[in-house]
């Protein structure tokens, strides 16, 4: 189960690192905004728009929360909201095996003793 959950992190790592390349090499990386501010002017943009900016906050708390420390979760907290899953997929991959793949040490990082 761990290997599977690893295997998801790294795909889903290289999608986003990958897309976020191929779009910054075709339109340049300083169109971003307007195209993500655009969505909120349609129904269906702006509810995909709050559910991953909602998304994004509440795992960044997360890293807060799990962290060894709050300065360092403070860090991973602002790097997964800047970055989002390019950030947040690695940070968990590498933890999955700090942890030697004990799923409820990565859930529960400092939380856990």
């Amino acid at each position: 189960m761990t290997n599977l959950f690893r295997a998801f992190l790294l795909i889903a790592w290289l999608a986003c690192i990958g897309t976020t390349l191929y779009g910054t090499y075709l339109l340049g990386f300083e169109t971003m905004m307007p195209y993500f501010m655009q969505g909120y002017s349609h129904p269906w943009g702006a509810a995909i728009n709050i559910d991953f900016t909602f998304h994004v906050l509440v795992a960044s708390l997360w890293l807060v929360w799990t962290a060894k420390t709050v300065g360092r979760g403070v860090v991973y907290g602002l790097l997964a909201f800047c970055f989002g899953g390019s950030f947040t997929f690695a940070y968990l991959l590498a933890q999955s095996f700090k942890t030697n793949g004990d799923l409820k040490a990565l859930a529960l990082g400092r939380q856990l003793a």
